[in-house]
């Protein structure tokens, strides 16, 4: 795998939607994107695969600073950070995610979900927030600007979602700040244990993007 997050962590559409999570969520949201050694065949093999390799920690950390939050990582110059993240062992839990179902639950985490201060977005401002979100991951063009053949082309170019799979994955593979409980947690740790916790996964071609959330009082 190969990360590509300078192709995709940067873009003004998918910078401004994981900032309005963060307002709305009070999250540390990250988009994760790779390019897979093969096609994506079993969503669960490849989500799995990705999030046992260093290479996650590694995405996660940078995104993190990138990001500036320095929730994951000490201040520049000091020691990289190589304890792990995921649960040792840790199986995904993944379920299907049909395509009429995407928008609307990228909509009710700014709209309707949990908001612990109640910072929601207006309706309207997450309908356009989403909408730009998403063409810039499955639009006709999205993977254009990065390297060889890693989507193939739509079977439908009317239809951006098509070829796409869509997941939910239980947020439990990830180590805890056990925000909600008196056990010490992990070192490298980023899920809370509450419904601020959130994964989703688009996959298509050679292409994964990991949608990841969390977030307490």
């Amino acid at each position: 795998m190969r990360s590509l997050l300078d192709d995709y962590g940067d873009l003004p559409a998918v910078s401004a939607f994981l900032d309005a999570l963060d307002k709305v969520m009070n999250s540390n949201s990250f988009l994760l994107t790779v390019r897979t050694d093969e096609p994506v065949g079993d969503p669960c093999a490849v989500l799995s695969a990705f999030v046992h390799d260093d290479l996650f920690r590694d995405m996660l950390v940078t995104a993190d600073q990138r990001r500036d939050w320095w929730n994951l990582s000490d201040w520049p110059g000091d020691e990289p950070v190589l304890d792990p993240v995921a649960r040792a062992g840790a199986r995904l839990a993944v379920e299907p995610l049909d395509a009429a179902g995407l928008a609307p639950r990228l909509r009710c985490m700014l709209t309707e979900a949990y908001s612990p201060y109640g910072r929601f977005r207006d309706p309207a401002d997450a309908d356009e927030l989403v909408a730009a979100f998403l063409r810039a991951l499955l639009g006709e063009h999205a993977g254009e600007h990065t390297p060889g053949p890693i989507v193939e082309p739509a079977v439908e170019p009317a239809d951006e979602h098509a070829g796409w799979t869509f997941v939910t994955i239980r947020p439990d593979f990830l180590y805890s700040s056990e925000y909600f409980t008196d056990t010490n947690p992990e070192p490298l740790h980023y899920f809370d244990g509450g419904a601020g916790d959130t994964a989703t996964a688009f996959l298509r071609g050679r292409v994964c993007h990991l949608l990841l959330t969390n977030g307490c009082p």
